[in-house]
């Protein structure tokens, strides 16, 4: 019985995960908060977090994103 479940417990634990998830972008900003964006399957999720509260602010499905991909590969402005 004990090892059945040492066994069962290996097999959970070992489980690959069936959902990708990439951190596509971070931004700080002012005042401690900072936005994510997140892929998670065919998905992008939005997400605001300060030191109190974490937020969803968006999501979408990221087919949007391939209809214009200059969106996500615009070079950022030269910092000055």
């Amino acid at each position: 019985m004990f090892r059945e479940l040492i066994a069962r417990l290996t097999a959970w634990c070992s489980r690959r995960p069936t959902r990708l998830m990439r951190v596509a972008c971070v931004q700080p900003l002012a005042g401690g908060v900072t936005l994510y964006a997140i892929d998670i399957d065919d998905r992008r999720i939005v997400i605001g977090a300060c030191a109190g509260s974490i937020r969803v602010l968006d999501r979408y499905p990221l087919a949007s994103l391939q209809t214009h991909p200059e969106r996500e590969r615009a070079p950022l402005a030269p910092k000055s």
